[in-house]
């Protein structure tokens, strides 16, 4: 063991001992830590529109801190500490031993993570999170149900795996294939053929003119609707503007301004920055692994399991919040990095800097990442040169950081200023992570026995490769190392509360390719020491990058699929009709840089404004709301009206939605209308005179005007007043403006409960009333457009219904009137179901009485002057 590897032993008992310390240390704060959670659950009540789904977990993340805390200061202390008893630790055979448990303990516990039940399958106690969750019992199955792993996993571990292994062990280390020029150029060739054929795969299946599946429009929406604003000339950070993932759309804005901005152009530009940002993955680890098969199948497993995968498994999702926004900053710190420590210089260095001020802007969340793992690795580079300047030199790093961060905050701030003519507020853009952070928006419990397991023990690893370097002899490798470990726990912290499958597996990508450096010098110390813990170490290795090569062959015909999705794109077209139907409509009743409104609780607004420079009068969208204080924002601007209000009623079900629609009802009438999609109007002027209130017999009335009071009152309306109890003949009288309505059923005047109360609605698209009571009732039709006066009269044994004067017709009850206990709404069914009249209501009565033919052509005749 000495002559082979005599750090080994020491590795050993620095990740053991840290480990320990850390299990300790983790145990000592569920024991002493007691975060009030009730207080933060009432704090995401007070602040979120979405509080149900908050899950404060300071504990956790509590002791994942702590634990990592531990791990800084445990491994470089006890790797000094075993050093120095190493040579005691050679003669020790339970060291060696422990060195190959070690080993295989690895691989076990490979098999255990991703053998364990998958956190969120049915039957778990969590709530499944998506369609692969149904269908995976395991962890396992989660990645790999219906992939070449999960159907022939046996036949990988005992042939293929083995086979690879030979190949290194007997062809490379023994033949010393290697060293032929021919083992490299074949290699490289066929390495570079494989991976440019994915790349090409990759930019072409994101590369689309619609998203073609559910779950990619969601996606897509999130990151494109705020694009389409900043294009049209909205400034981010502005009038509480914010998008959860950064101001990337004030960076890309000059492009666009350039060539246009379409669906098409931009999913083009993403597509192209996802391949960027492989390449320059490529680029790195080109330049830090020797051996090219260990290269290639490395890159080819950072291309699969966090990114092909999950597109593979489920139906199609570009989903660009990941690749590229976020996953482009590290892949260009890398780049960006290695060149500085192969060649220095003050430029590039102030450049890295600069590129990592502007990359919080672009996504805050891997900026800051980003520039703290840049700002350690350059500290860890001075300390471990042993530079006596150190403290000084990390003092100066630290505050080229702080200035950094303020000259670019402040260059956008001015660059917003002068060409938008507003300060920038430049708090909103942390407020989503603070939030979320703090209260546990959307948070996701991590497993004890999960992969994420075999990420943490693999930072562990690293960390401890970059500080176990003797001092004064540094790398380029070992730097590189500690900032690939350094993003990988940027990630790992940043995931720890949103831990599902596929988070993992999307943010695993610097994690494999800290993996594949190492396993490379793994490989270059194997091929020298033959030692069975080093041997063993190294199969496991291949264990890991080897299954991706026959995975993206047995799937190619998945990705052709994703590149060329045309059965996908047949079954959606009818949709993709509709959505662009509906934006002609928009843009041909609206002009460029006309503020209107869309209100959707579909993922669509993106692709409503898709680069037609419409600018939208509140922001973010009504799927982007996350903030209680948006919701009165967003009454404030439907009750002062943008001009143009579009709304798709059927999908705008959400319940914080509610309040606003209200208003909208009541300050709105259709004007146009296109299949799902309304264009609203503010509603005709209301008639200064009451008509129907009397002095007697009136047991409900309300007369609406055309101020705040009465629409606020038409608002309470539709809430529910207190039930009435009329005798068993009475008369409901309407006074309204017939329209087009959003809602497939809206209610002007309803109590109904299942066979009692009463009901007035609008039910169809052909003008076609239904007067209900008792659960049964008639039809009429009413032209739209115009004034309407409705009066349904109730007898013991029948219905009559009046319109504008005239009998339309009566018919037979069957039981008389059945008296209700549900809340009487006016221009609402029931508020949670969306069933709202969306027009002009100017009078309701309810008479205790039938009133006669005569009176009813009286009250019309008074009404003359409004026809």
């Amino acid at each position: 063991m000495a002559k082979g590897y005599p750090n080994l032993p020491v590795w050993v008992a620095t990740i053991l001992g840290s480990i320990m310390l850390a299990l300790g240390a983790g145990y000592a704060v569920q024991v002493i830590y007691d975060p009030d959670i009730p207080a933060l659950s009432a704090k995401a009540t007070e602040l979120l529109i979405g509080a149900v789904a908050t899950r404060p977990e300071p504990v956790e993340a509590m002791v994942t801190r702590v634990c990592i805390l531990v791990f800084g200061v445990s491994i470089p202390l006890l790797f000094v500490m075993f050093s120095r008893a190493r040579n005691s630790l050679r003669e020790m055979t339970l060291v060696h031993v422990a060195c190959i448990v070690a080993a295989l303990v690895a691989i076990l516990l490979l098999f255990v993570d991703f053998g364990a039940v998958n956190p969120f399958s049915q039957g778990s106690g969590e709530a499944i999170q998506n369609e692969r969750d149904r269908i995976a019992a395991s962890n396992f199955d989660f990645f790999f149900s219906g992939f070449f792993l999960g159907r022939f996993l046996i036949f990988y571990i005992i042939l293929v795996v083995p086979a690879i292994a030979t190949f290194f062990f007997v062809g490379v280390r023994n033949k010393g294939w290697d060293r032929s020029t021919a083992y490299s150029r074949l290699a490289r060739s066929i390495g570079y053929s494989i991976t440019g054929v994915l790349l090409l795969a990759v930019f072409i299946m994101n590369t689309y003119v619609f998203p073609y599946t559910y779950e990619n429009a969601f996606d897509f929406d999130t990151v494109y609707y705020s694009m389409t604003q900043v294009f049209a000339g909205t400034p981010m950070l502005v009038n509480d503007f914010t998008n959860t993932y950064g101001l990337y759309p004030h960076f890309l804005a000059p492009l666009f301004h350039l060539i246009g901005l379409s669906i098409l152009k931009f999913s083009g530009v993403m597509a192209t920055m996802v391949v960027v940002s492989f390449l320059l993955n490529l680029l790195v680890l080109r330049r830090l692994v020797a051996d090219p098969v260990i290269l290639f199948l490395g890159f080819v497993t950072l291309l699969f399991f966090p990114y092909l995968d999950a597109k593979m498994a489920i139906p199609f999702d570009s989903y660009f919040a990941m690749y590229p926004i976020r996953y482009v900053l590290p892949a260009a710190l890398l780049f960006l990095a290695l060149r500085y420590f192969e060649r220095g210089g003050q430029a590039l260095y102030f450049t890295i800097f600069m590129f990592l001020g502007f990359g919080i802007l672009w996504n805050p969340e891997m900026g800051l990442i980003c520039l703290v793992a840049w700002t350690a690795t350059i500290v860890y580079r001075d300390v471990w040169t042993e530079d006596p300047r150190a403290f000084r030199k990390a003092v100066l790093h630290l505050l080229m950081a702080a200035a950094s961060v303020a000259v670019t905050s402040l260059l956008y701030s001015v660059v917003v200023r002068t060409v938008y003519g507003s300060w920038p507020d430049l708090a909103l853009l942390f407020r989503t992570m603070r939030v979320f952070g703090e209260l546990g928006f959307n948070m996701l419990p991590m497993r004890l026995v999960h992969p994420w397991n075999l990420v943490a023990l693999l930072l562990v690893v690293g960390y401890l490769y970059s500080v176990s370097v003797r001092r004064g002899a540094v790398t380029t490798k070992s730097l590189m190392v500690f900032l690939l470990t350094m993003i990988g726990l940027g990630f790992f912290l940043y995931f720890q509360g949103r831990s599902h499958n596929w988070s993992f597996s999307s943010s695993s990508g610097y994690a494999i390719m800290l993996l594949v450096i190492l396993g490379d010098e793994l490989w270059s110390l194997t091929k020298k020491q033959r030692h069975l813990a080093l041997d063993v170490l190294f199969v496991g290795f291949l264990l890991v990058i080897s299954f991706s090569l026959p995975e993206v062959i047995y799937g190619a015909p998945t990705i052709a699929s994703l590149a060329f999705p045309e059965e996908t794109k047949t079954k959606r077209a009818e949709y993709q009709q509709m959505i662009e139907g509906n934006r002609r409509f928009i843009n041909d009743n609206t002009s460029e840089h006309e503020k209107m409104l869309i209100l959707t609780g579909a993922p669509r607004q993106g692709l409503y404004f898709d680069g037609g420079k419409r600018v939208s009068a509140f922001n973010p969208t009504t799927m982007e709301m996350f903030f209680n204080s948006s919701i009165p924002q967003l009454e404030r601007v439907v009750r002062e009206g943008p001009g143009k209000i579009f709304i798709e009623g059927a999908d705008c079900r959400y319940g914080y939605l509610l309040k606003p629609l209200l208003v909208l009802s009541a300050n709105y009438e259709a004007f146009a209308k296109n299949g799902n999609m309304m264009l609203m109007q503010k509603r005709s002027e209301l008639p200064a005179m009451s008509y129907l209130n009397r002095s007697e017999g009136v047991i409900f009335h309300r007369k609406y005007r055309d101020d705040a009071a009465s629409t606020d009152a038409r608002i309470r309306d539709a809430m529910g007043n207190d039930p009435v109890t009329p005798d068993s003949a009475f008369s409901v009288e309407i006074l309204f403006k017939a329209s087009q309505q959003v809602c497939p059923t809206a209610a002007l005047i309803c109590n109904i409960a299942d066979s009692s109360g009463f009901l007035v609605e609008s039910r169809t698209d052909e003008n076609l009333y239904y007067f209900g009571i008792n659960g049964d009732g008639m039809e009429g039709r009413i032209d739209n457009n115009g004034w309407v006066y409705c009066v349904m009269n109730i007898f013991p044994n029948r219905m009559e219904l009046y319109m504008n004067g005239q009998k339309k017709g009566a018919r037979m009850l069957t039981h008389s009137y059945r008296q209700s206990k549900e809340k009487l709404r006016i221009g609402a069914k029931n508020p949670n179901a969306v069933a709202f009249f969306m027009g002009t209501i100017a009078e309701v009565a309810i008479v205790n009485r039938p009133l006669p033919e005569a009176e009813v052509a009286a009250i019309f005749s008074m009404m003359g002057t409004m026809q």
